[in-house]
């Protein structure tokens, strides 16, 4: 996969992921940028980032994140800060403006002096190793293959609106979830005698004569950064001259953070995603190209398109349109769709106290505390897998006290 960065000015040094397939010609134009020892020194920080990352992997969470941490050898790891162990390899000042950290804003939503030493060694690792636009479509492979085996009842496009524990009058208690079904206009209520919460920000749902909520605002991994994502859809590929070039746009443009940047201050990412093709009249039409932003604010579409003279012509009619005053009518940009995910990035400076899976003795649970070590797939499918042994653990325990 190519990737690139932007300055504001111009593209700057190449990237190819992995970084072990980075050609020679590259690796010696970084080389006589950058200088040989810093290049050498930045791949093996990647190298022992997968290593850190594998033990991670391999380690058990059943006694807890301390526990995680002490078996996988990274308990020193998230107390030092990514700053220092990049002083640590020797790492040019200009190697990580311009390079480590547009690929640190894009993972973790912030750059890479103030993250923790094992969120930093996870996001580089992942960073290397990650074709955006293959993996998605390998994990939805794979949660589909889960629902369909699994014999749990999936309402999906419900939304919960209260979550209280309630005394039955025969002296039992269980936890009610209240939800509104997918037409937002029934309401409905479920008992249960466990219940786990597997996103974070939830603490509002839960009801006030609860102590949890406060303790949830209270917790580390409960501090995040909101992230935005924008689709939207050409049918040409988008004009190099938005960025100064006259040649093909790599497939990933990653932003220097730098006054120079404009329209893109607050852009993490640009990123080609796939080909689209639509049936008209009964004929395949296209190809249309599908692209992302990841940013920390509102695209504004209108004032990055002004930027050049080749507008992207986009015309198909399921996507939102955006007009403006001064791009004429053949111009139109179509934005597809813009999402805010208000728990975008957990912020991860180093630390030493570790949140609770269990919010409540009386059988609530949740999964985001894990997001206090990290945040990544593998992560948060070992902490579903954690929580789900201590729930039945603790069914298990409750059954033999009863009888």
């Amino acid at each position: 996969m190519r990737r690139r960065s932007f300055d504001g000015e111009k593209l700057t040094s190449w990237a190819s992921r992995p970084a072990a397939k980075t050609s020679w010609s590259r690796w010696l134009s970084q080389s006589w940028k950058y200088g040989s020892f810093v290049v050498r020194s930045s791949r093996s920080l990647v190298e022992e980032a997968k290593d850190q990352i594998k033990r991670l992997s391999g380690a058990s969470l059943n006694q807890g994140i301390v526990e995680l941490l002490r078996q996988s050898k990274n308990s020193e790891n998230i107390l030092r800060t990514a700053q220092a162990i990049l002083d640590t390899k020797g790492i040019s000042s200009d190697y990580q403006h311009e390079v480590i950290d547009p690929q640190i804003r894009r993972m973790l939503g912030m750059a890479s002096h103030g993250v923790n030493g094992l969120q930093f060694a996870a996001a580089l690792a992942i960073a290397d190793s990650t074709d955006f636009r293959t993996e998605d479509d390998a994990f939805l492979s794979i949660l589909a293959e889960l629902a369909s085996s699994s014999s749990a009842a999936l309402r999906l496009g419900h939304t919960v609106t209260e979550l209280s524990h309630r005394n039955a009058n025969d002296g039992s208690a269980s936890w009610e979830v209240r939800y509104l079904s997918t037409n937002k206009e029934d309401s409905n209520i479920d008992m249960y005698d466990h219940a786990i919460l597997t996103i974070p920000g939830l603490g509002g749902l839960l009801n006030d004569a609860l102590d949890v909520s406060s303790s949830l605002a209270q917790d580390r991994a409960s501090v995040y950064q909101p992230v935005y994502v924008t689709f939207f859809a050409a049918q040409d590929r988008l004009d190099p001259e938005i960025f100064n070039e006259s040649s093909l746009l790599p497939d990933q443009i990653l932003f220097v953070d730098s006054p120079a940047l404009g329209v893109f201050r607050d852009v993490n990412e640009l990123a080609f995603v796939r080909h689209l093709y639509r049936i008209e009249d009964g004929e395949t039409v296209g190809p249309g190209y599908l692209y992302r932003f990841l940013s920390t604010s509102p695209i504004d579409m209108t004032s990055i398109l002004s930027n050049c003279s080749k507008h992207p012509v986009i015309d198909w009619s399921y996507y939102k349109e955006v007009r403006t005053a001064h791009l004429p009518t053949s111009a139109l940009s179509h934005v597809k769709l813009t999402a805010q995910i208000v728990h975008g990035y957990p912020v991860l400076f180093p630390h030493s106290s570790f949140p609770s899976f269990n919010l409540d003795q009386r059988g609530l649970w949740r999964t985001s505390a894990i997001e206090s070590v990290g945040s990544s797939i593998d992560l948060s499918w070992a902490a579903g897998e954690a929580v789900a042994s201590m729930v039945i653990k603790d069914i298990l325990s409750e059954a033999a006290e009863s009888h």
